[in-house]
């Protein structure tokens, strides 16, 4: 009798409580965060980037619409969409209670207007990051011997003028997940295992997707290739995204005076095997090049 009265209390709770679930949830407090209510100082700290660019910003990357809308019928405007990109892109980390007090939005709808944002910025300007390497190309030379004379500075190694060809640096970044299909497929079976194996790296013992970038001596990222998973070393990347054939077909014109790029770590592995040698003890006939 306990056992039914039990039973029967459950599924009339949950049968008045299912509508409340399904409804889009909405704002407490509602304050739309526009930048004109944070001060210079506050957008230089918080979104790296002046005030009055942020509005040269908005305008540039097509966010003048008036409200974008996410899965959950929540609606955003496109400052705050603009503010929330650039404050995670700028501050990373795990997104805190902090940034939902900053922005007055609930703790769940701030990945919400971030993913908004990443989709925003893909469908309109993907080209930008995945076929942009000619635009860059003019700057070649200028690049390559800032990076020259960074190895100048910092270890003593000296190349003519012109000569050194490297002008960028190319590197994967892993983002650890979950486990990926570890959970039942919508009609209850689960998912096969094979999903898991093909996310998931020995070495590193978790699984995991990976992206492979080109980074220039200004700041900025001038290729982009991946996600894939993480299964794959950056050899294979470096092959699949045909970075070098991309290279060679914009310096067509100037094979004997291609330029390339190196791995991110190529500089610092030189700077610290110059400091060790450095410190050997060497026999008189013996100097460093």
């Amino acid at each position: 009798m306990g056992l039914a009265y039990i039973i029967g209390r459950y599924h009339s709770l949950s049968f008045y409580r299912v509508p409340e679930l399904t409804r889009p949830r909405r704002r407490t407090n509602y304050i739309s965060r526009s930048i004109e209510s944070f001060t210079d100082e506050d957008c230089w700290k918080l979104f790296r980037t002046r005030k009055a660019d942020l509005y040269r910003l908005k305008t540039a990357l097509k966010l003048n619409q008036e409200e974008f809308i996410a899965d959950n019928g929540t609606k955003f405007n496109g400052e705050e969409i603009l503010l929330i990109g650039l404050h995670r892109y700028c501050i990373p980390g795990p997104i805190d209670q902090t940034m939902s007090f900053r922005f007055s939005l609930e703790f769940s709808q701030l990945p919400r207007a971030f993913t908004i944002f990443n989709r925003h910025v893909l469908n309109n300007f993907k080209q930008l990051l995945t076929d942009n390497l000619s635009y860059w190309v003019d700057f070649f030379p200028y690049f390559a011997e800032c990076i020259s004379k960074r190895l100048a500075d910092s270890c003593d190694i000296h190349y003519p003028a012109g000569s050194f060809r490297v002008f960028g640096f190319h590197d994967d970044t892993v983002i650890a997940t979950c486990r990926p299909a570890s959970g039942p497929t919508p009609n209850g079976e689960r998912h096969d295992n094979y999903i898991q194996m093909a996310f998931y790296n020995g070495w590193k013992r978790h699984h995991g997707y990976k992206y492979q970038t080109l980074e220039l001596p200004n700041g900025m990222c001038a290729d982009m290739y991946g996600p894939t998973s993480f299964r794959h070393n950056d050899l294979e990347l470096l092959r699949d995204s045909n970075l070098n054939g991309k290279l060679a077909d914009i310096q067509v014109e100037e094979i004997s005076n291609t330029y390339h790029t190196a791995m991110e770590s190529f500089l610092s592995i030189l700077i610290q095997l110059v400091n060790t040698l450095e410190k050997l003890p060497l026999k008189k006939d013996m100097k460093i090049e």
